[in-house]
C-alpha cells in the first residue's frame, strides 16, 4: 500500500515541477518579448545598488499588505483593497519568473554582453531553475530566495516610480 502511494506522490511532484518550469518558461518568453526595454531598465546599475533595491523590494513586499489592510478598514476602500490584494497575489505568483528575467538582464549588463532575445530567455530559464532548486533548501534557501525576490521587486518598483509623468 505504501509503495503505490509513494509512486503517486513522486509522479505528482514530478509533473507539478515540470508544469511549474513550463509555465515559467512561457511567462519568461512572454515578458522578454513584450517588455524587453522595461526589464533592461530595471536591472541598470544593479550590482552596485542591490541593498537599496532590496530595501525598496521589502517596502513593496511588506508595505502593500499593510496598505491593503488599511483599505479594508474603510467601506469606500474595500473595492480598491480587493483589487490591490488580487494584484499583489498575482505578482507573488509570478515572482520567480520576474526574478529570473531581472537576473538575466542584470547578468548581461554586468558582464558587458550583448545577448539575443533567445539567449536572454535561455539564461532566464537557467536562473529560474536555479531559483527553484535554491528554494528547496530549508531556511537558508528560502531566505536567499526571499532576498533575490526582494531585489527583483525593488528593481521593478524603481523603474515604475522613475517613469516620467505623461
Amino acid at each position: 500500500m505504501g509503495d503505490a502511494s509513494s509512486t503517486w506522490v513522486s509522479k505528482g511532484f514530478s509533473f507539478f515541477s515540470i508544469y511549474r518550469l513550463l509555465a515559467g518558461a512561457l511567462l519568461i518568453t512572454f515578458l522578454l518579448l513584450l517588455f524587453e526595454g522595461f526589464f533592461r531598465r530595471s536591472s541598470e546599475g544593479l550590482p552596485g545598488q542591490w541593498i537599496q533595491r532590496f530595501g525598496t523590494g521589502m517596502l513593496y513586499l511588506v508595505g502593500v499588505p499593510v496598505g491593503i489592510i488599511v483599505l479594508f478598514i474603510t467601506i469606500i476602500g474595500i473595492p480598491f483593497g480587493v483589487f490591490a490584494l488580487l494584484f499583489y497575489i498575482f505578482t507573488l505568483l509570478f515572482a520567480p519568473a520576474l526574478t529570473a528575467v531581472v537576473g538575466a538582464n542584470a547578468l548581461e549588463q554586468n558582464r558587458g554582453l550583448s545577448w539575443t532575445k533567445g539567449q536572454r530567455i535561455l539564461v532566464a530559464l537557467g536562473i529560474l531553475v536555479a531559483l527553484h532548486l535554491l528554494t528547496w533548501v530549508p531556511v537558508v534557501g528560502w531566505l536567499a530566495g526571499f532576498v533575490l525576490v526582494g531585489i527583483a521587486f525593488g528593481c521593478l518598483v524603481k523603474v515604475i516610480l522613475a517613469r516620467p509623468a505623461v
